[in-house]
C-alpha cells in the first residue's frame, strides 16, 4: 500500500520524484500490501527487498528485486522462512537481507539461509545460534552469531563470536578470539578490512578487533569512545576503504537526545582523533559514508534524522522525518550519489524505502 504519511515525509524533505513498486514484464507480481523491512543493493540500478505481507498460507516473508535502481520491482524466490517481528520470532525466522553480488546473498535473523544462485534458491545455514549481523566484502563474508536469542527461553545474555566464510561456499569457520556478550553487535566491512565490536560480559569498553587482510589476522583495537562519566561509548562503525575509518561515539542520553561526536582513524582504528561534536536531537542509530568526505549519521526520538556531513564530519547538515520516530534501517550508500534506507518497520504497521540519487541532499519514497 501507499501511505501518505510517507509521501508528506518524503516531500517535507525535498524528494522530487516518487516510485511506487512495481512488477516487471512477465515477472511474479508484488504481494498486495507488501511492507518492506530490509534492503540491500549491489549497485545503483540491483537491489533486494526483503518483506512481508499478509498472505493466505504461511510463511508470507517475501523477497523483490529491482534491475532498475527502484522503480520497478518483482518477487523473486525468498527464503523458506517466517518474517521475524517483536510479536512473532521463531527459530527460523529472518528480518534482514545481505548480498555481496548478484549471484550471493543472505536472509537473517533469528535464522540464516544463503543463495548461490541469485534467489533462485535458499538454503538453511546452520551456526548453532541466533544471528545479529552479516556483512561481506573482499570476496569474504562475515556472521556475528550469539548462542542464544535475547529474551526467548529464558536467554538473557547469549554469548557472541564471529563467524567467516569464502563467498559463495557453505562453509563457515569461527575467529579465534574474537568473543563477546549480549544482544549488540557493530560489523563494518570494506574491501579486505573488517571491524567488528561486540560488549564485554559486564560494563565496561567494548571490545573491538579488526582485520586487514581478509579475515586471515585479527589485532584489538582501543576504544577511544568510551567515557564511562558520561555513559558514552561506541555505536557506529564505518569505513570508505582502506585503513580510514570513522567510529560515532553516543551516550549520556535524555529527553529524547544524546550526545553524539565522530572520531576518525588512518591506520584502521589503532588510533583516532575527534572530528566534531553532532546535534543533540535523536538518539543515534547508525552511520554511512560514501567516500571519505560524504559521512552521514542517524537517529530517532519523536521524528527520524539524518545528519549529513560533506567534509568529512566537520559540519553537518540536518534532514528530518517527520514519522513519529520510526527509525532509519539499513542506512546505506552504494555510490557517493546512490542510497537507500527502510523507514519503519513492518510490524509497525507502515514501513517505506526510502532512496536518495544526489547524496543524500533529498530523498524520496521508492516503496510502501
Amino acid at each position: 500500500m501507499i501511505s501518505m504519511r510517507k509521501v508528506w515525509a518524503a516531500l517535507a524533505v525535498g524528494a522530487t520524484a516518487f516510485f511506487g513498486i512495481a512488477p516487471v514484464v512477465t515477472a511474479a507480481p508484488v504481494p498486495s500490501h507488501f511492507e518492506p523491512g530490509s534492503v540491500s543493493f549491489i549497485s545503483a540500478s540491483k537491489g533486494f527487498l526483503l518483506g512481508t505481507s499478509p498472505c493466505a498460507h504461511a510463511p508470507c516473508t517475501a523477497l523483490l528485486e529491482t534491475t532498475n535502481g527502484g522503480k520497478q520491482w518483482a518477487k523473486v524466490a525468498g527464503p523458506g522462512a517466517p518474517f521475524a517481528s517483536q510479536a512473532s520470532r521463531s527459530p527460523q525466522s529472518v528480518s534482514q537481507v545481505v548480498f555481496a553480488n548478484a549471484a550471493d546473498g543472505w536472509a537473517y535473523g533469528e535464522s540464516l539461509w544463503a543463495t548461490y544462485d541469485g534467489a533462485a534458491s535458499w538454503q538453511r545455514v546452520n551456526l548453532g545460534g541466533h544471528v545479529f549481523s552479516v556483512g561481506s566484502s573482499g570476496g569474504v563474508v562475515y556472521a556475528v552469531v550469539g548462542s542464544c536469542s535475547p529474551g526467548v527461553g529464558g536467554c538473557q545474555t547469549p554469548a557472541l563470536r564471529l563467524e567467516m566464510a569464502t563467498i559463495g561456499s557453505s562453509s563457515w569457520q569461527s575467529v579465534p578470539g574474537v568473543a563477546g556478550y549480549g544482544s549488540w553487535a557493530l560489523l563494518a566491512v570494506s574491501g579486505g578490512s573488517a571491524w567488528v565490536s561486540l560488549s564485554p560480559r559486564h560494563f565496561g569498553a567494548a571490545l573491538i578487533w579488526t582485520s586487514a587482510d581478509g579475515g586471515a589476522n585479527w589485532h584489538s583495537l582501543p576504544d577511544q569512545c568510551y567515557q564511562p562519566k558520561q555513559a558514552t561509548d561506541l555505536a557506529g562503525l564505518a569505513s570508505p576503504g582502506g585503513s580510514v575509518v570513522f567510529e560515532l561515539c553516543a551516550g549520556d542520553p535524555g529527553a529524547g537526545q544524546e550526545g553524539k561526536s565522530l572520531r576518525v582513524s588512518s591506520n584502521g582504528g589503532s588510533s583516532t582523533h575527534l572530528v566534531s561534536q553532532l546535534p543533540l536531537g535523536g538518539l543515534a542509530s547508525g552511520i554511512a559514508v560514501a567516500g571519505s568526505q560524504h559521512v552521514f549519521v542517524t537517529a530517532a526520538s519523536g521524528a527520524s534524522d539524518v545528519y549529513r556531513s560533506s567534509n568529512g564530519g566537520r559540519t553537518w547538515a540536518t534532514r528530518t522525518f517527520n514519522d513519529g520516530g520510526a527509525g532509519l534501517y539499513d542506512f546505506r550508500f552504494v555510490t557517493p550519489s546512490f542510497g537507500v534506507a527502510v523507514e519503519g518497520q513492518p510490524q509497525d504497521g507502515s514501513s517505506s524505502l526510502l532512496v536518495t540519487n544526489n547524496g543524500g541532499v533529498s530523498w524520496a519514497v521508492c516503496a510502501s
